[in-house]
């Protein structure tokens, strides 16, 4: 939040210099930028009869494989930067810039086991660090730091995923900026990094059984080489991935081969219970919903929601019911409890009602629901109870926070 006020604040100053300095340099100056030339193949596609040329179809190549569209890139790079250093305001903003984003930030811890989970920057890394404690005594010790998976820093940490008992950490690669994601495991005891090696994974969660023996994940089907990043998204399916076994002995889970665009993401409740798929189709928040109580593991999923209409967010489960967000019957989003035996909208209970503010999020935290609303352009967070009993406001200084306790394994740590 306070680097994008800080980017709000630096903005017309930032784009009134280099509109200045771009103003000072001379008209023939500025024309004087030498681009390199763009080689066109004799690319002809046939669309159902029309002929359209796509004579650039080349640039499509991965720049990391394809030493032509590397030398492109290149070539690219030497002008754009080329000018850009000649920009005398540069350094300035460049130090500004600097001064202001240099200042320690931490995340919100993530409690797993007697283990807490959190990420940190100095200041000046280009990409947060993640580092673990045990307990709320013990030392900080680094456990990822993505800064140091490439020399380019193209190498990302996309997300990671404590194990209940916080004996291993899942987490999600990112390369070049791609939705493609593959998934790893460390060894937090001993900061290895296991065989573990999950691909063909997009748009996923990874949510770890309760015994921690292992994690869904919904991926993609693999292609052939010549088909990276060229095929289509279709048959998506969730898996479970049991730990030190390979990826294609993963049990298959979940799949629906008659609808190939659907797409799924599955959660699994901290009671260890229940088993949640979310189905989605598109970019739309409007989902389908299918069910599994796994203490019955080998039944069938049971689908809870039919029709691609409303959002449905799974915040938890209490006992036999499961609760979400959703904006089915309201459209500022309330959230309802719903028992999985009984799924109709008329068994539905209602815990908190629509309210005149957005409902953007809710957390089952240490028996109460939190719920961050929108109001004028502002969060604010209320506390209910399980009846939807308002019982307190959480006001936005950061000391009338030290009253909330922190609640075991969930994500969000309260103190």
């Amino acid at each position: 939040m306070r680097n994008r006020f800080l980017m709000h604040a630096m903005l017309p100053a930032v784009l009134a210099a280099l509109a200045a300095c771009s103003a000072d340099q001379p008209d023939e100056a500025r024309m004087t930028l030498d681009y390199p030339e763009t080689a066109t193949v004799d690319q002809v596609d046939d669309y159902h009869g029309t002929e359209v040329a796509d004579p650039y179809r080349w640039l499509e190549d991965d720049v990391r494989e394809s030493d032509e569209v590397k030398a492109w890139v290149d070539a690219q790079n030497e002008v754009a930067f080329g000018y850009l250093k000649s920009i005398e305001e540069r350094d300035a903003i460049e130090a500004r810039l600097t001064e202001l984003w240099d200042y320690e930030r931490y995340g919100l811890p993530t409690k797993a086991g007697n283990r807490y989970f959190y990420s940190y920057n100095d200041g000046l890394q280009n990409q947060n660090v993640i580092y673990v404690v045990d307990g709320l005594d013990g030392d900080p010790s680094l456990l990822l730091d993505p800064n140091t998976w490439s020399e380019d820093g193209t190498v990302a940490l996309a997300a990671y995923y404590p194990s209940p008992d916080g004996r291993f950490v899942a987490y999600l690669v990112q390369d070049g900026g791609s939705d493609w994601r593959e998934a790893k495991v460390v060894d937090v005891e001993t900061g290895e990094v296991l065989e573990d090696h999950l691909e063909w994974l997009k748009f996923t969660d990874l949510t770890w059984a309760a015994d921690s023996s292992g994690f869904y994940y919904s991926r993609f089907p693999a292609v052939d080489e010549d088909e990276l990043f060229q095929s289509l998204n279709v048959n998506n399916s969730v898996h479970f991935h049991t730990l030190g076994q390979s990826q294609a002995e993963d049990a298959l889970v979940f799949e629906r081969p008659d609808e190939p665009e659907w797409r799924f993401d599955a959660s699994v409740t901290d009671d260890g219970r229940h088993l949640v798929i979310t189905n989605g189709i598109g970019t739309d928040d409007r989902y389908q919903l299918f069910y599994r109580d796994l203490t019955e593991p080998d039944t069938d999923f049971v689908q809870l929601i039919e029709g691609f209409d409303f959002d449905y967010s799974l915040i938890g489960s209490l006992g036999d019911e499961l609760l979400f967000r959703t904006n089915d019957g309201a459209p500022r989003n309330r959230v309802i409890a719903m028992d999985p035996d009984q799924p109709e909208r008329e068994n539905w209970r209602e815990i908190v009602p629509e309210s005149t503010d957005v409902l953007a999020q809710a957390t089952y935290v240490g028996g109460r629901l939190v719920a961050e609303y929108m109001q004028d352009a502002w969060s604010v967070v209320r506390l209910y109870d399980l009846d939807g009993r308002h019982v307190e406001t959480v006001e936005g200084r950061p000391e009338h926070l030290k009253g909330l306790q922190q609640s075991t394994g969930k994500k969000l740590l309260w103190g």
